[in-house]
């Protein structure tokens, strides 16, 4: 700060959360630059903001390929101490108006802020009367001072969350005159809040409706800027990491509204239960849930070729819909289960195949001159470039369980839309011969039964 003017100065400082968990202890200090001026420090206050009932999910991430994630926390949105990040120009428009967050007055304190479509804070504003923000003003670039552009829509949050305003949009220009705004924020957590404890190791994450790239990707292309529990999602890190989601517990009997056809579903609650039991008030309204682990399908389907059979907290789910339902989870059968994700086998053992978030799925018996492959046997797919795009162990009798062919994604290799999957035993041997339709990542399964002429012998594959 700037304590050459003489005059008095009240400065307050938010300490992230993570500075001072380690041991409970803060050390503050205050360091002159220019001890000249004479100026002095009156008083160093430190207010502790209570956070009760709070609970923290660990949800434990691999890198690479996507995390299936979802969380039973509703993490605590706290806005900033003070308005801060802004320059003021000669150039500026102001807003005002009414502000509600989750259907409600924004509360006392909670932050109205303007930005730019490219992500520069260019005005803000901490509500003082709850409900009401402004006269709020919204600057203009000038010179090297970055800020709006004549013509550009301004975007707005509550809090962190986007909000919507009325009239929309919003159009800045450097009338100098006062605009009624009325602004409308969900009761949903702004990205940004709920990855913040991971956030230098986050390259993306895809919702049911779009896409979030952190920067320095251009915001203005996000398409997912919040999240919300019991809802899934996929999580690309650069590193494997534990990322503690902390807030208020979400009851596991929440109303989840489904649509007909693919939901992107999250898990409420405490621990791993058998799919059967979780999903029994929708049975019979849909017919195929996907996972990190695989593809399960529910009666009639043979459970013989279905990859996994439970849910478990933490993880995220593709669930297919037949028609709309609301899902309501078991409240009981947990007890004081630890609200921890078990490990997933995202590969099969010995698998070079890298997953990544598109997908299909093959399933069938595979057979020989001599009859079934033995159980064991490893089945290979690949792309037309000769890359392993997923495996799978066949079973007794020749089944080949749900075997995930993976779509290119990014930098990670797969099959492309329109492109043929070829198969073989353990990879060797003649290929597996089958009449594959064109490839598509439509999340479904297809059933393909492998043949192989002549007298072979397969061994199952032993992974070390």
């Amino acid at each position: 700060m700037n304590s050459g003017d003489y005059q008095p100065h009240r400065e307050t400082i938010e300490v992230p959360e993570g500075t001072y968990q380690a041991d409970g202890s803060i050390v503050v200090g205050i360091r002159r630059t220019n001890a000249a001026t004479g100026a002095y420090v009156n008083e160093i206050a430190l207010e502790e903001q209570t956070l009760q009932g709070l609970i923290t999910q660990n949800l434990v991430l691999h890198a690479t390929s996507p995390n299936w994630i979802s969380a039973n926390i509703k993490p605590s949105v706290r806005p900033a101490l003070y308005c801060s990040g802004v320059t003021a120009t000669s150039a500026f428009t102001t807003l005002a108006g009414d502000a509600l967050l989750a259907g409600a007055a924004a509360p006392v304190n909670s932050l109205v802020e303007a930005f730019t479509p490219a992500g520069v804070k260019a005005g803000c504003y901490k509500v003082t009367t709850a409900g009401k923000y402004g006269y709020m003003r919204v600057y203009g670039a000038e010179g090297a001072t970055p800020g709006m552009a004549a013509g550009e829509p301004i975007q707005l949050k509550v809090n962190g969350i986007a909000a919507q305003p009325t009239p929309y949009p919003v159009i800045w220009q450097n009338d100098k005159l006062t605009r009624a705004v009325n602004l409308t924020a969900p009761d949903d957590i702004p990205v940004e809040t709920f990855l913040d404890a991971i956030k230098s190791q986050v390259a993306k994450l895809q919702s049911e409706t779009g896409t979030y790239l952190p920067p320095p990707a251009d915001p203005r292309f996000n398409t997912t800027t919040t999240v919300a529990p019991g809802w899934g999602y996929l999580l690309y890190t650069k590193a494997s990491a534990t990322h503690p989601v902390t807030g208020e517990r979400i009851p596991a009997d929440t109303p989840l509204a489904l649509h007909a056809g693919w939901n992107w579903l999250g898990y409420l609650p405490t621990c791993e239960l058998p799919v059967a039991t979780v999903l029994a008030g929708i049975a019979g309204q849909y017919d195929l849930l996907n996972g990190e682990a695989g593809a399960y399908r529910p009666p009639p389907a043979d459970p013989a070729f279905n990859n996994f059979s439970t849910m478990a907290p933490g993880r995220g789910y593709m669930l297919h819909m037949t028609q709309a339902a609301t899902l309501v989870y078991p409240t009981t059968g947990c007890g004081l289960a630890a609200n921890t994700p078990p490990a997933v086998n995202t590969t099969v053992t010995g698998c070079p195949a890298i997953p990544t978030g598109i997908f299909t799925h093959y399933y069938g018996r595979a057979l020989t001159a001599d009859g079934p492959l033995p159980a064991g046997t490893m089945i290979l797919a690949y792309s037309p470039r000769g890359e392993v795009v997923g495996c799978a162990q066949v079973k007794a009798d020749g089944l080949v369980p749900y075997l995930r062919a993976y779509g290119a994604d990014g930098d990670l290799p797969g099959l492309r839309p329109g492109e043929t999957v070829s198969f073989n035993a353990e990879g060797a041997g003649p290929p597996l011969a089958v009449d594959t339709p064109a490839w598509t990542g439509d999340y479904s399964v297809h059933r393909l039964d492998l043949t192989a002429a002549g007298n072979h012998e397969y061994l199952p594959m032993v992974a070390r």
